[in-house]
Parts: C-alpha cells; sequence; structure tokens
C-alpha cells in the first residue's frame, strides 16, 4: 500500500487525473495488472506522471443511463476520497460488471472497491 502524500494529497478531482486519451485505455488495457473485485475489474498500471489517474466504465448492460452515471459518481467519489492510500504514479480503470446497479450508497461501493487496498499491498 501507498503511503500518503502528505499535502500534496488533497482530496479534489481535478481533470488532469481523469484519463481521456485512448492511447491510455489501450496501454492499460495491454499491460495493466488486473484485480478484480466483486462488481467491479479494476486496472491498473503505471504511467509517467507524479500523480495518479482514474478512469470508470460502465457498460450499457449494467442499467439505463441514470444508474449508469450514478455508479460513476459513486466510483469517482471514491477514488477522490482514497487516493491518497493508491500507488502514485498510477493508472487506474474501473470497470463495473452487471449487478453492481444494486449497489445504491457511497458506503456499499466503498466496502467493495476498500478490497482493492488489500490486493494491491499483496500483489503490488
Amino acid at each position: 500500500m501507498a503511503l500518503n502524500d502528505g499535502l500534496r494529497c488533497r482530496k479534489t478531482l481535478k481533470k488532469e487525473e481523469r484519463i481521456h486519451l485512448e492511447r491510455d485505455f489501450q496501454r492499460a488495457f495491454k499491460q495493466g495488472k488486473r484485480i478484480t473485485l466483486t462488481f467491479f475489474t479494476v486496472i491498473m498500471t503505471p504511467n509517467e506522471l507524479p500523480w495518479r489517474r482514474m478512469a470508470v466504465i460502465v457498460p450499457k448492460k449494467v442499467g439505463k443511463a441514470a444508474k449508469r452515471n450514478r455508479l460513476r459518481r459513486l466510483v469517482r467519489e471514491f477514488f477522490r476520497l482514497n487516493k491518497c492510500k493508491l500507488a502514485p504514479s498510477h493508472d487506474y480503470i474501473f470497470l463495473v460488471h452487471k449487478g453492481a446497479e444494486g449497489l445504491k450508497t457511497y458506503w456499499e461501493v466503498e466496502k467493495v472497491l476498500k478490497g482493492l487496498f488489500e490486493e494491491e499491498g499483496r500483489g503490488g
């Protein structure tokens, strides 16, 4: 598990902390380490930047647009609040699986994604 970045690790989510480019997604899918959790798969790959970045992918089979957008917001909130505990200079892509639409609150999402820290500490 990564150490806290101290004062530099603010609980915000800036534009540069989001993955936007297709080449970054392709690199992550080809070279990234996959961590499978209940309702989620997290692809983790090193990047060349001094900060962490993230993206959330929710396929249409998960539910209608309102449910997919709600899950995106909940996962982004998890990343925003817990990014100091994640490895620095890494990209994280959160793939949401069917069945995750049952997660209604932030606390339910956090309970599932807390497994990321355990897996990252073991393998990482």
